[in-house]
């Protein structure tokens, strides 16, 4: 019945995707001498995007991507978090799309076209009157952004608008669910712009106009970028945020770590968050990216510097029927300042390529201050990129103060990681692998953790031909 609805709709000519499947399995391994536990964790993964049928007028996809995280020995170190097998569960995706040269229907589970995490379960028409404009709407169940659990209480939907040309770019979506009453009305806008490749701005406003909240910023954002030329860019931004609508919560630890960030990447720690989470006040976040790297097939020199500095209030938020908001708990940890110089060579003919650099870090949490310093290789055999090795080493320097800062260190701390990635390019495979150890001789926790990862993708791809 779809496939004759689209035949009879259908004008023009569909375009071409290629068909791929992306399959991954993954495992994680945390323990902690403090803690006395350990943590294994399995991960699989699989995205989709398959052509079921395709003519000149129109073609019928099945897209899906799923992530599901196993906590094979049901212990969790991080109390009080309750043990549960299936830990972190996200599916984003999981119906059909019917595209044509004018327009495209997806039925099922699927993203909010240019509607940032909202996900819908229910239908997505999009019209595309010219080249550069798109007009539609989205209207079905709407699933818990983060965890992306199946809610049958409330219904959504809203309008959506965008443009899009060689320099800019601009959408607006209407967000209004239903549960019971008004759940929420709100917009979500979203502009870029760029002149030459010297300039380019970007902005993001995500408002609750209605909710049990009262009008309420979830998320915003002002970005700008300058490469006056093509070795050197500066960046710099303002977030001011109120949920995790858009944030990765590792994004607001202000002591990250390279592992951390890589097993963030690698999906293989996935934050379980309500999306009506919500803070009373408007936390910010200001910050700037430097680089300074000329393009070049040899060896390079390597500049940057990164900077973030991030505050807000606390307090509860009281709805309007006098319940206390649950808190996101962001602001535990309420004011931090990090400031990250590197300095190095890149492309050094060694044994094939090797980038050298050396970094620091220098952070205030709450007006405690924290140093770490070290050394970052990152080694290619090959110019054909099937192999990887990258390692770091640091020294953490975080002084005890009885009075001031307790949990210090008495000595110096160390931390190191080695990271692995292989392709095999004939099976169309690649695996990653990581291993992080890290010592914080803390006068009342002194504590030696291990992480691990390691993770297998298969790819599948196949050119999809016209019948």
């Amino acid at each position: 019945m779809i496939a004759l609805l689209a035949v009879a709709l259908a004008g023009g000519t569909a375009p071409k995707e290629s068909n791929v499947s992306v399959t991954s399995v993954g495992a994680q391994f945390w323990q902690s001498a403090a803690v006395g536990k350990q943590d294994i964790d399995v991960l699989l993964e699989q995205r989709l995007r398959w052509t079921l049928m395709q003519n000149e007028n129109m073609a019928i996809r099945l897209r899906a991507d799923g992530r599901f995280t196993l906590d094979v020995d049901n212990d969790d170190p991080r109390p009080p978090i309750e043990p549960v097998f299936f830990e972190r569960n996200r599916v984003k995706q999981l119906g059909a799309s019917i595209i044509t040269n004018g327009w495209t229907l997806d039925i099922g589970r699927a993203r909010v076209h240019k509607g940032g995490p909202r996900l819908v379960d229910g239908v997505q028409f999009l019209a595309r009157p010219s080249t550069t404009f798109e007009i539609g709407a989205w209207a079905g169940l709407a699933p818990d952004t983060f965890t992306t659990e199946f809610r049958t209480n409330r219904f959504g939907g809203g309008p959506i608008i965008a443009y899009a040309a060689s320099r800019v770019q601009a959408s607006l979506v209407g967000d209004f669910l239903i549960s019971g009453g008004l759940d929420r009305a709100a917009v979500l806008a979203q502009v870029r712009a760029s002149a030459a490749r010297t300039i380019e701005v970007a902005g993001r406003l995500d408002m609750d106009l209605a909710s049990n909240y009262g009008p309420h910023l979830q998320d915003s954002q002002v970005f700008a970028r300058w490469a006056p030329v093509d070795s050197a860019r500066i960046d710099v931004f303002w977030d001011g945020f109120s949920s995790y609508l858009y944030r990765n919560t590792e994004n607001l630890d202000p002591d990250i770590t390279r592992f951390g960030l890589r097993m963030r990447d690698q999906d293989l720690r996935l934050d379980a968050v309500l999306q009506n989470c919500l803070e009373p006040k408007v936390a910010h976040a200001i910050g700037t990216n430097f680089l300074l790297q000329p393009r070049s097939d040899g060896t390079a020199p390597h500049v940057s510097l990164k900077g973030r500095y991030r505050f807000g209030g606390k307090e509860d938020l009281v709805l309007n029927d006098g319940v206390v908001a649950p808190k996101c708990g962001f602001d535990d940890i309420n004011t931090f300042l990090r400031v990250n110089p590197t300095v190095g060579l890149v492309g050094l003919p060694i044994a094939g390529r090797l980038d050298v650099k050396l970094d620091g870090n220098f952070f205030t949490i709450d007006g405690k201050t924290q140093y770490d310093a070290g050394v970052l290789l990152f080694w290619e055999p090959s110019d054909e990129g099937v192999f990887a090795f990258d390692t770091s080493y640091r020294l953490l320097i975080n002084p005890y103060d009885a009075a001031k800062n307790p949990l210090g260190y008495q000595g110096v701390g160390h931390y190191t990681d080695v990271f692995v990635d292989l392709v095999v390019p004939s099976a169309d495979l690649m695996l990653g692998t990581g291993l992080n150890v890290v010592s914080e001789p803390g006068v009342i926790v002194d504590d030696l953790s291990v992480g691990a990862y390691a993770r297998v993708t298969k790819y599948l791809r196949k050119r999809q031909k016209a019948e």
